[in-house]
Order: C-alpha cells, then structure tokens, then sequence
C-alpha cells in the first residue's frame, strides 16, 4: 500500500514539474530563440507532453441560397472546397459554424432570410474532412423543430458531431467531447438572442440553440470541465459587417476565459474581426465568412482559416491562414500583399507573440 501511495506522489509531482518544465523552457530566452528560428529542441522524458493534434476552425459555411445554385451549375457539390479540403482533411479535428438547417424543401431565393440545404450537403463537409459544426446560430432554427430534427439526424448519419443545439435547454447546453490520445476535448456553442426570435432558444420543454448568457456559459462550462481536460467555446455574435467586436462579445468571450476556457472561436458577422490574448488564452472574435453567397465587398470575400496545434496543456501554438475568394463561394489561400491586408484586420501584434505564424499553404 505504502508502495502504492509513494508512486503516486512521485507521479503527480513529476506531471507538476513536467508542466512547469515546459512552460520555463518557452519563456526562457534562450529556448525562444530556438523557437524563433525553427531549431527543435525536446526533452524526450517529456515526449507525452510534446504530444499535439491540430484543431481546425472556419468561420461561417452554408449550401443555402445561391451557393446551392452554384454548385448544381457546375455540376460539383464539392466546388467550394476545392482549394481547401486537403488542409482541412490534414487536420486532426476540423470545425466549422453550419449556418444553415439540412432537410429536404424548397429552393430557397437570394432575398430570402430563411436557410435550408440539401441533404447532400452533410455527406460534403465529411467527405472534406469536417468532424464536428456549431449549430448554435440565427439559421439552423428557421424551420423550427422539424428543421432542427433533421439537421441533427443528417449529421449523425454522416458522424458529424455537433454543438450548441438541442431538443430542450439541457441538451443544448451538453458539451460535445472529443477523444484525444487518453484525455478529452469539450466543445461548447452559444448564440446571441438579440438579433433572433426568442423561439430560436432552447427551454426546458423546447427545441432551439443555446443562447448566450452568463448563466448559460456557467451551466455549460462546469458541464464541459467535468467531461473533459480542455474547453474550446464557440460564439456567434457581433454587429454584421463590422470589424470590431460590441462590448457583449468581449464580455461573454472574457468571461468563457474567467471560467476555464482555453480558446474562444466567433462567428456571425461575416467579416473578421480583431483577435486579442486574455490571461494568456486566445479569443478570434470572428473569422469571417468561409463559403457564402456574399460577394458584394472585399471583408466579406476574406476570412482566416484557424489552425490551433495543442497538447494536454493546451494551445501551445496558432497559424493563421489567410484566404480569399476570388471565384464566387470557393476561398482560395492567398499569400503577399493580399494575405497581409486581411491579417491586418485581426488588429493583432503578431511581432510580440513567437506561438503565432501567419501561413499560406498555397493551393490544393
């Protein structure tokens, strides 16, 4: 017994000083140089610590409207993604805002507020390579419960997991964990109710998303930190077209960080929106539209993919990669003078932070 309980000790203190290890070596000067100029360095008695997968994340992605048309013209489902999809299958967890209910109906009209895609589309975003979608936004309610049903239903069929909506509030609450290696990854997604009807919302007794509140973030949060090591929180929410973020966003994602979130990712604006480092966690407060049928400015055309590399103490590094969507609904990465003028729109120093590289991949 004696035997048992001293190895545990020892176990708990060597994770303790492994952490610490870690953490020291990146703030040392010396290891940053090494890590400015690309030298590896590892500990190979901290191998499990050095451990990382990839999160993929993208802003706003719908099959409604004109971008159902546009593919049915060219006859490929797949047209948005072709420039993309090998990055997003190279990920090991690939995320996406789904703005749009999956069911069968009706061709939905460029003026219309109202999305629906074909069912196909769910069947698309595995095949390139998406694992999991927030259906916490102002669309994936539209055609009330029947919509929500469906959606859900399309997406298990193609094992997507999704977050953020739910039969009743306590299911759109419900974190949705991913497996990593040993220890586990909580997702959990919330909506703005100011710019939607209040039916939108899940209750006890009804369908709808989770919307944001602090009650709501705290009920979700201590559901996810029970289930899982790691919390990334998704948001949708923002003022649409603007390039800053309200004060209800910083609030809502500041306080997703307060609680013990290690990343929060919005969306809903359809622009991109400044990104910002709070107690040394990161908020990316919109990336942007990824495939929609907005073509009538240049923000709407620019997004940031989101690439977060982390390990089981967390985000150890961000790329960015900027793109644009030069041929209608189809994002292309792009590099030079165009990359740097959508990264300039994060509104970020990216000089003073050494765990954060700007990356054009090019085209796949």
């Amino acid at each position: 017994m004696l035997k048992r309980v001293s190895f545990s000790i020892f176990l708990i203190g060597f994770l303790i000083f492994g952490g610490l290890s870690l953490n020291y070596l990146q703030a040392n000067s010396f290891f940053r140089y090494l890590q400015k100029n690309q030298i590896e360095y590892k500990l190979p008695f901290l191998d499990f610590i050095y451990d990382e997968k990839s999160f993929l994340a993208v802003g706003d992605v719908s099959y409604s409207r004109a971008v159902e048309r546009a593919v049915k013209n060219r006859e490929n489902l797949y047209y948005p993604f072709v420039k993309t999809k090998a990055e997003i299958l190279n990920a090991d967890f690939a995320f996406a805002n789904l703005e749009t209910t999956i069911m069968d109906g009706r061709p939905i009209m460029d003026n219309e507020m109202v999305f629906r895609s074909n069912i196909s589309t769910s069947e698309v975003l595995k095949n390139v390579g998406f694992d999991l979608v927030s259906l916490a936004n102002n669309h994936t309610p539209d055609f009330r419960k029947k919509g929500i049903v469906e959606t859900m239903k399309n997406l298990d069929n193609q094992n997507i997991l999704h977050s953020g909506l739910g039969l009743n509030l306590q299911d759109s609450l419900k974190p949705t964990v991913l497996e990593v290696d040993g220890y586990k990854l909580a997702i959990i997604s919330f909506l703005h109710p100011a710019f939607v009807p209040k039916s939108y919302g899940a209750t006890a007794n009804s369908a709808g998303t989770a919307f944001m509140s602090f009650e709501n973030l705290e009920t979700s949060m201590s559901l996810a930190k029970e289930s899982a090591e790691l919390v990334f929180v998704s948001m949708h929410a923002g003022n649409e077209y603007v390039n800053k973020p309200n004060k209800f966003q910083i609030d809502f994602a500041r306080k997703a960080i307060d609680l013990g979130a290690e990343v929060v990712i919005g969306h809903h604006p359809h622009v991109i929106q400044s990104m910002e480092k709070y107690k040394g966690k990161y908020i990316f407060y919109s990336l942007g539209n990824f495939v929609f049928d907005q073509p009538f400015s240049f923000n709407t055309k620019a997004g940031i993919m989101l690439k977060l590399n982390f390990n089981i103490l967390g985000v150890r590094s961000v790329e960015l990669l900027p793109y644009f969507m030069h041929n209608f609904v189809q994002p292309e990465f792009v590099d030079g003078d165009l990359a740097e003028k959508i990264l300039k729109q994060l509104n970020y120093d990216f000089s003073k932070d050494l765990n954060v590289k700007t990356v054009s991949p090019g085209n796949n």
